[in-house]
């Protein structure tokens, strides 16, 4: 399952909505789908992003290389660099 979080328009940036909802969504993993752990990522260079993944809890764990944007660049590439986060969640 790869479910998408996007936040937008910016009007709604910066107000709590992506960490609310990401929460929501560990506790969706753990109460409905009895997950033990879930993967999240995004672009490297989106730091927002990655502060959202990290105030729900997330840990960093490295990186992977797929389609999407690299810093600085408006073409998408085949090896943009994606930060790699990770929570384990209680035992169902």
């Amino acid at each position: 399952m790869l479910p998408h979080l996007s936040v937008r328009p910016l009007r709604f940036h910066g107000r709590g909505y992506a960490s609310e909802i990401g929460r929501e969504g560990l506790a969706y993993a753990t109460d409905v789908l009895a997950s033990r752990a879930v993967v999240a990522f995004t672009e490297r260079h989106n730091i927002a992003s990655r502060r959202v993944m990290e105030r729900i809890g997330m840990t960093y764990t490295g990186q992977i290389l797929w389609r999407g944007l690299v810093d600085g660049q408006v073409e998408q590439r085949d090896d943009a660099p994606f930060a790699v986060y990770m929570t384990h969640l209680a035992d169902p």
